[in-house]
């Protein structure tokens, strides 16, 4: 049995590291997972849309 990722135990880096590696499915679980623990801007806000498994990344520049 594999453990999931949960983003309450990592830093905003990490998370966002796992994220760009993780597959569409995987990347809405763990958004979704963000948003409804710590929330935090740092990784919620350089995604622009979730949906259906598909999302969008803001470019910082």
């Amino acid at each position: 049995m594999s453990t999931r990722f949960d983003p309450r135990y990592h830093t905003a880096a990490e998370v966002l590291a796992y994220l760009a590696t993780a597959d569409p499915r995987e990347v809405g679980r763990v958004l979704a997972a963000e948003r409804t623990g710590r929330g935090r801007a740092a990784i919620l806000s350089r995604f622009r849309e979730q949906r259906g498994g598909r999302h969008l990344e803001v470019n910082d520049g």
